[in-house]
């Protein structure tokens, strides 16, 4: 009788540190997995509109490093959920299926190019036409 409860005893403690073991093994694999949040629309708007700075390559795709170079944080997990045809980069395309807005491609002056020299060219572009266009309104004025 003592051997059958000590090894009642003994399997029952065993058993259940190793469902313990089991079940905490298994819901940090599960956590990881399902814990990884979906990147947020703010962050796949943030990869495409600094699309064209962080193509390193210039081959028209991101890598998952020249992602990484607008969000610090992105995982691989992430970044794999937005490369729709499984190929290692993202395209323009698969940033506007995942929400997007791809910017203008014409100039226009309302968005940011990502490009601080041009931005400063774009400005005093835009200050001169302003003052041809004051030069031009007080010359007519003068004509009356």
């Amino acid at each position: 009788g003592e051997g059958e409860g000590e090894g009642e005893g003994e399997g029952e403690g065993e058993g259940e540190g190793e469902g313990e073991g089991e079940g905490e093994g298994e819901g940090e694999g599960e956590g990881e997995g399902e814990g990884e949040a979906p990147l947020p629309p703010a962050d796949i708007q943030s990869i495409m509109d600094g699309f064209d700075a962080a193509d390193d390559s210039r081959d028209g795709t991101l890598s998952y490093d020249e992602a990484r170079t607008i969000i610090a944080g992105l995982t691989p997990g992430q970044f794999e959920s937005l490369d729709r045809n499984h190929d290692s980069a993202l395209s323009k395309e698969e940033l506007e299926d995942a929400g997007a807005i791809a910017p203008p491609t014409t100039g226009g002056g309302c968005f940011k190019s990502g490009n601080p020299l041009q931005e400063i060219q774009q400005y005093f572009a835009d200050l001169f036409l302003m003052g041809l266009m004051l030069a031009g309104l007080l010359a007519w004025r003068r004509d009356f």
